[in-house]
């Protein structure tokens, strides 16, 4: 990957940013001028409070960036079972199962190998 090739985040605007929210549920990206792809703005993504606070934060950095930022709002959120729930099933078995029957390997057919060699043409010596 060349040096030119490489894209770099848009630097964050510290100075004029409201502070964050945690699941505040309204988060800022850039989109890529070139073909409109979703980049992120950081590492994490920041939180804001309300849609207001987040669309003004955007406008706030549309205008010095020169890019196109958007808000994305949080839907849904996905969490997993309890503890209880995921050990509910038994650990162990209560009665453990017979072993699988022992099967003896089926009897292999009998390889019969030859070997043949050359004869050799009897060249004076013995006859």
């Amino acid at each position: 990957m060349t040096k030119s090739n490489r894209r770099m985040p848009v630097p964050l605007d510290v100075s004029s940013r409201p502070p964050q929210t945690a699941r505040g549920g309204y988060i800022i990206v850039c989109r890529n001028s070139t073909n409109g792809i979703l980049i992120r703005i950081a590492d994490r993504p920041y939180e804001h409070a309300d849609q207001a606070d987040a669309e003004a934060q955007a406008q706030r950095m549309a205008d010095r960036y020169r890019k196109e930022f958007a808000v994305f709002r949080e839907v849904a959120s996905v969490l997993p079972p309890p503890a209880e729930v995921v050990t509910t099933a038994p650990v162990a078995d209560p009665e453990p199962s017979p072993p699988p029957a022992v099967q003896e390997p089926a009897p292999r057919p009998a390889v019969v190998v030859e070997r043949r060699t050359r004869r050799r043409l009897a060249t004076g010596g013995r006859q």
